[in-house]
C-alpha cells in the first residue's frame, strides 16, 4: 500500500463523516496529506517501530579529551527504555561491549568526574551526544559508540511504500487529528483511533528489542546504518 492510497482511502472516510470545507463542501486532498504525514510523526513517536528503528555500529568514534560527539544525520529520537535508563546505547572498547546509562540533560550536567576514562554515561540534547566521564584514548584504540534509534522521518511521497505492519492506523489517526481541530470529535473516531493503534502495537514491533540484543552480541561487526 502506498501513501497515494492511504490519502484516497482518508478523502473517502473524510467526505463520508463531514470532514469537508464549509465553503465548498469537498474535502482538501493537500490538507490531508500533510494530516497523514503528521499521523506518521504521531505514531512513530509513540511506537518503537521496526520499519523506523536504525542499527548504526558506529555512531561515534571518541576522542581522548572530547566529550561532545555529533549525532547521525539520520538520527530521531532515542528507542524507548528496555530497562530503567538503558536506551539502546552501547559502548565498545574493543574487547567488550557495555550499556551507556541515559541521564537527562539536566542530570547529566550534575555529573563530574575529575579524570577522562571509560564512558558510563551518556545524554543527548540538540542532536548532540555527551559522554561522562570525558573519554580517554583507550590505550590507543579510542572507543566506538553504537547502538539503535529511531530515524529521522521525512515527509513520503504519495508513490512511496508505507512501511507500517497496520498502515490504515494513519488514516485513523488522521482524521481524529482533523475532526479535533474542526470541533468534530467524536467518540466513535476516538474509539477507531484507538483500535488502529492496539492493532500496530499488536504487529512486529517486539523486534526493536531483538534488534538491541543482536548489537550487543555482535561488537565486532562492520559499521551499518
Amino acid at each position: 500500500m502506498t501513501y497515494g492510497d492511504l490519502l484516497d482511502l482518508c478523502m473517502v472516510r473524510a467526505q463520508r463523516l463531514g470532514l469537508v470545507d464549509e465553503d465548498t463542501g469537498k474535502v482538501d486532498a493537500a490538507e490531508l496529506e500533510l494530516y497523514l504525514f503528521q499521523a506518521l510523526l504521531d505514531v512513530s513517536e509513540i511506537h518503537d517501530i521496526e520499519a523506523y528503528t536504525v542499527t548504526n555500529n558506529a555512531i561515534a568514534i571518541t576522542t581522548a579529551g572530547d566529550a561532545l560527539y555529533r549525532l547521525p544525520t539520520d538520527y530521531g529520537r532515542l528507542v524507548s527504555p528496555r530497562v530503567q535508563n538503558k536506551r539502546g546505547i552501547y559502548l565498545w572498547n574493543g574487547v567488550q561491549i557495555t550499556d551507556l546509562e541515559y541521564l537527562d540533560p539536566n542530570a547529566f550536567t550534575r555529573l563530574y568526574f575529575p579524570k577522562t576514562g571509560a564512558p558510563k554515561f551518556f545524554t543527548v540534547a540538540r542532536r548532540n551526544l555527551s559522554l561522562s566521564p570525558t573519554p580517554d584514548d583507550n590505550s590507543g584504540r579510542n572507543y566506538t559508540v553504537r547502538g539503535i534509534y529511531i530515524e529521522r522521518i521525512s515527509r513520503p511521497d504519495l508513490d512511496a511504500e508505507v512501511l507500517l505492519s497496520y498502515p490504515s492506523v494513519l488514516v485513523d489517526v488522521a482524521l481524529f487529528r482533523l475532526a479535533g481541530d474542526m470541533g468534530q470529535l467524536t467518540e466513535a473516531l476516538a474509539a477507531t483511533r484507538g483500535e488502529g493503534l492496539s492493532k500496530l502495537v499488536g504487529g512486529p514491533l517486539g523486534q526493536v528489542s531483538r534488534i538491541a540484543a543482536s548489537v550487543m552480541k555482535q561488537p565486532a561487526k562492520a559499521n551499518q546504518t
